[in-house]
């Protein structure tokens, strides 16, 4: 049976103390400060300083300012045990934290592991379902999920447990989906085997100015389409994707008469199955 000594558990840290301190408190009720890896990617000298003598305790890796997706790369490439957990310094854990992630892992072998979280404020959970298990086999079915959550694009699912044995050398790509390469990364071990997903509310995610997943990237946005045309083998999986990817760009070109195009094909429902969608589809590559 797995314990908690199996677990890497990594909180990412880039120049927000304040939040981090929330977080830290929150994880301090279910796993001893020396077990905690702060990974400190602050460019502010200042955050870096207060965060290195507030958490003496914890185990803090610092860092030189890299890019989000080079810091994930990181972590992943440092993790020396069989499980690997990543937080974040705005997240917030709950009490059944721990006792969650040891009855995952616990449950069989599966690539990866995630739980339910709750978006502050508002309350609205990640996973709505009846069902306390859920299996995800197919990148299809993954993605309908992601981008029902995202209204600018695709929201994060911030808990996921990867098992580390089955991953290997496996690692994100920003060529992938910028941004979004968390999700194309998430594919990619859909394709070793199967993800477990828990219903059970462990954590709260904080919405603020800061985050990543409150802005729109057209082009991050153009780069993930066009892999999950390529990865994701029911096409009808990701159609609404697909013109919607379309639909911002040309929104984006306010200035020409694509907006004007924008305007008539959500007015008089140009879809994926029309010729008009398909030829934009065909036009763009995604």
């Amino acid at each position: 049976m797995y314990e908690l000594k199996d677990i890497d558990i990594y909180v990412m840290s880039c120049n927000r103390s304040s939040l981090l301190d929330l977080m830290i408190q929150s994880l301090g009720v279910n796993v001893p400060l020396s077990k905690i890896k702060i990974s400190e990617n602050s460019s502010d000298e200042n955050e870096r300083v207060k965060i290195l003598k507030k958490y003496k305790e914890c185990n803090i890796i610092e860092r030189s300012s890299l890019q989000p997706i080079d810091h994930f790369i990181k972590i992943l490439d440092e993790c020396k045990n069989k499980f690997c957990v990543i937080l974040h310094d705005d997240d917030q854990v709950h009490k059944n934290f721990i006792q969650e992630i040891i009855k995952l892992i616990n449950k069989g072998s599966y690539c990866a592991y995630a739980f339910n979280a709750v978006i502050s404020p508002g309350n609205k959970k990640f996973i709505n379902d009846k069902e306390t298990f859920l299996t995800l086999n197919s990148p299809g079915e993954l993605i309908k999920r992601y981008a029902k959550l995202g209204e600018k694009g695709f929201a994060p699912f911030p808990s996921y447990i990867y098992n580390m044995e089955v991953l290997d050398s496996l690692r994100p790509n920003i060529l992938h989906g910028g941004k979004h390469s968390d999700a194309s990364f998430l594919i990619n071990i859909l394709k070793k085997g199967p993800i477990l997903w828990s219903t059970n509310v462990c954590m709260t995610y904080v919405l603020h100015s800061a985050n990543d997943s409150v802005t729109r990237s057209q082009r991050d946005r153009f780069l993930l389409t066009k892999f999950l045309k390529i990865n994701v083998d029911n096409k009808d999986d990701i159609k609404d994707l697909r013109m919607d990817t379309i639909y911002g760009w040309m929104k984006l070109k306010s200035s020409s008469k694509l907006y004007l195009l924008y305007k008539l094909t959500k007015r008089f429902g140009f879809h994926y199955y029309s010729y008009f969608g398909r030829k934009l589809l065909s036009k763009y590559k995604i």
